[in-house]
């Protein structure tokens, strides 16, 4: 009878096992799935600004295979290059993610891009990873009650939405997935409209509540899944110290 690959694993010697976590946890956390920040803040005197994280690999065919950009990278390109770059994060922005604020029409933000580090970060050392981070500000719409964001249809890849009211960020976040819309955030009170509900999404298909919003979906990081992974390979081999 053949064994199973848990088996396998458990009866590995512990000098084969610290080569295969190190290969799993490498091979998870090179290439992580680029995901699409949106950081909306709400300095409480009827401003808003909102701040768009776009990483270069979403113009490739395939972004999660795709290297990310370093600032050496960056360095290396031409002045019409970069402006491309630029040109190309403003149309996948605009294609990416829709902003609301209701009553009224969709809001069309025109995000001024820059090259940054994660998280708006100044790029600072050869090997920082680059994205384009796009910022726009401006007043509230008048007779506008509530805000919320949309990962559009169209979209490949994942949206993080994050709310900040007077410059603090507030507990409650999603992970949207393309058509899936975010919470309303109450513009009066800066606070989300309605309970927190978490769903697992099995399917493409999502639920709303009472108040219009579709529930946030969990989605575990790279390198949760990396660090769960070593974690098993740690009790394999403890359990297998104990028996000898």
């Amino acid at each position: 009878m053949p064994s199973s690959p848990l088996l396998m694993l458990f009866n590995a010697r512990p000098s084969f096992l610290i080569p295969v976590v190190t290969l799993m946890a490498g091979s998870i956390l090179a290439h992580p799935i680029p995901d699409i920040p949106v950081h909306s803040s709400f300095d409480g005197k009827a401003g808003v600004t909102i701040r768009i994280e776009i990483d270069p690999r979403c113009f490739e065919l395939d972004p999660n295979k795709a290297p990310s950009m370093l600032t050496k990278d960056l360095a290396a390109l031409p002045g019409p290059k970069k402006a491309e770059l630029k040109t190309k994060a403003e149309a996948y922005a605009a294609r990416a993610v829709q902003f609301f604020f209701e009553p009224g029409q969709q809001a069309k933000p025109a995000f001024q891009f820059q090259f940054t580090s994660q998280e708006n970060v100044p790029l600072a050392k050869p090997d920082d990873i680059v994205v384009l981070t796009g910022t726009w500000s401006s007043p509230i719409p008048n007779g506008a009650k509530t805000y919320h964001i949309k990962a559009t249809p169209e979209g490949t890849l994942s949206v993080l939405n994050f709310n900040e009211a007077r410059g603090q960020r507030l507990e409650r976040f999603q992970v949207l997935f393309p058509g899936e819309t975010g919470y309303k955030l109450d513009l009066q009170t800066l606070q989300p409209v309605g309970p927190a509900t978490v769903e697992i999404v099995a399917s493409d298909k999502t639920s709303e509540d009472e108040s219009g919003m579709t529930s946030p979906t969990i989605k575990i990081p790279s390198w949760a899944v990396a660090i769960g992974a070593i974690a098993l390979i740690g009790v394999v081999v403890l359990i297998r110290g104990r028996k000898s």
